[in-house]
Formats: C-alpha cells, sequence, structure tokens
C-alpha cells in the first residue's frame, strides 16, 4: 500500500512542500494535551501567572487565554486533518481508491456538501462506505458536531479566542473530540495501517 507517497503537494509560489502528517503524531498529540489540562503542575504554572509555561511541545511566555486557545485549536486542526488521512489508507485497503479521489482526500470541500462537518464527517468517509458516515453511523454525534462547529470551532477559527484561563474548561471540548476518535476507531483503527505498512516492509 502507499504510504502517502502520492498525495503531497507543493507549492511553486511559495516554495513550501506539504505531506500528510503521520496519524499517530496526531493522536499522540492529541492525547498528550488530553493529559496536560487535567494536570495540576500545567494549572498551577498557568495560575501562578509570574512563570512560563510548559506546554510539552513549547513553552508559553504569553496570557494563558490565548495559550488554551491555541491548544484547542491544534486539537481540532488535528480531527480535521486526521478523518482525510484515514480516508485514504481505508480506501486503499479496501482496494477502492481511485485517482479522481485525490482531489476530495487533499481538499474535503470539492466534495460540495456546503460546510466542514458535511464534507469531513458525512461526504468524505462515505467515499469508502455509506455506512462509515458519522451522519449515518451516530447521528446524535453528528449534531452534537455540528452544533461544536457553530459554537466553539468556527468562532475559535474566525477571531475569537477561549475567554477563560483554566484548562478544565476544555474538557467537555476534549470529550466530543474522544467520541469522534472513537467513531474513526470503529472503522480505521491506528493498527490497521501499522499492520498493513509493517507487511508491507516484511514482503519487501
Amino acid at each position: 500500500m502507499d504510504e502517502g507517497g502520492d498525495m503531497k503537494k507543493t507549492s511553486e509560489k511559495f516554495n513550501l512542500k506539504l505531506s500528510f502528517i503521520p496519524m499517530l503524531n496526531l493522536r499522540y498529540e492529541f492525547n498528550m494535551y488530553l493529559h496536560l489540562i487535567d494536570d495540576k503542575d500545567f494549572r498551577n504554572q498557568i495560575a501562578d501567572g509570574n512563570q512560563a509555561v510548559d506546554a510539552h511541545y513549547f513553552t508559553w511566555n504569553g496570557m494563558p487565554q490565548p495559550l488554551l486557545t491555541t491548544i484547542l485549536q491544534r486539537v481540532i486542526l488535528g480531527v480535521e486533518a486526521y478523518i482525510p488521512i484515514a480516508t485514504y489508507f481505508e480506501l486503499n485497503l479496501r482496494g477502492i481508491f481511485a485517482k479522481d479521489m485525490k482531489q476530495f482526500i487533499t481538499n474535503p470541500y470539492s466534495l460540495g456538501g456546503g460546510g466542514t462537518v458535511n464534507n469531513i464527517y458525512d461526504l468524505l468517509p462515505s467515499l469508502v462506505d455509506d455506512r462509515l458516515s458519522l451522519k449515518f453511523f451516530n447521528p446524535s454525534l453528528y449534531g452534537d458536531t455540528k452544533t461544536f462547529y457553530s459554537e466553539i470551532r468556527n468562532p475559535l477559527f474566525h477571531g475569537f479566542q477561549i475567554d477563560s484561563d483554566n484548562p478544565h474548561h476544555l474538557r467537555r471540548s476534549f470529550e466530543h473530540l474522544k467520541k469522534i476518535y472513537r467513531w474513526l476507531d470503529s472503522w480505521h483503527p491506528p493498527h490497521k495501517m501499522l499492520d498493513e505498512i509493517f507487511q508491507k516492509n516484511t514482503d519487501d
């Protein structure tokens, strides 16, 4: 199975090459931040207000509100990056990936669903099987996701920030994203990709 090599993108104008983020990196980052917002030392550093905050990947020297905003933005982007990658690998594993699907994997908005939730959580996994769509698989969670995007995700990417200095206030958002990952794991658990890559390397 191709490991994403043919899905790389290049911008000649801006002199940048892009490639898929490894799925395990996305999951690790989510789990790391989930642990961090519950960590007493992390909370104490923020509450102190007079010291740099160790946020694992980086050290924060600013106000707590934009720090918490950055963390939540990162994990939301992580889920949005994870779904196209999972879809791509699942299409390959099932032997149904076609070249004309590449545009949908690299730009889910080309599916024409109108919004991020429709395109990424419904139409994209439906390329593999209609029954994998979050809208079909768990209509209640799909509805909660539309609310999450309307009330949290979209404002955070359009000029708003979290108006709190308490990491615990991120907990409900993280719990929602955990449910999204459980849905993803129901049809593309991470070990499937690792097993396929291991088998390919063994065969080679």
